[in-house]
């Protein structure tokens, strides 16, 4: 069975990562084939549909679970369960950028500051 999310709000553009108001992460076909691409360690995917409005089926996206720790190309903050949060590597970073990965904040290592990612 594939989990399924409907959209809520009234955004119209929908990035490499959907904020589902819980610690499910949904990424894009581009984000999932960079990890891949960068033969990145620490997470793993799976299917779900995405219906936009309900009962119309977005393809292209998929559930992403984070499970490695420090170390890992991915990791989690929280390593005992599932966050939106995760962590990354700066090659791994680099590696989306060029890819044109969009719609995620990136937070420093102190949390303090946010910037958007350039488009």
């Amino acid at each position: 069975m594939e989990p399924r999310f409907a959209r809520q709000n009234k955004g119209r553009k929908f990035g490499d990562l959907l904020w589902t108001t819980g610690p499910t992460k949904i990424a894009s076909d581009r984000f999932v084939a960079v990890l891949e691409e960068s033969r990145a360690t620490g997470y793993s995917t799976f299917p779900v549909e995405i219906e936009n409005p309900p009962g119309i089926v977005l393809p292209r996206y998929h559930g992403l679970v984070v499970f490695g720790r420090p170390g890992d190309d991915c990791f989690s903050i929280m390593p005992a369960e599932q966050h939106w949060k995760f962590g990354i590597t700066g090659a791994l970073l680099r590696d989306l950028r060029t890819a044109g990965a969009d719609d995620f904040e990136i937070l420093d290592e102190s949390s303090v500051a946010a910037a958007p990612l350039p488009r």
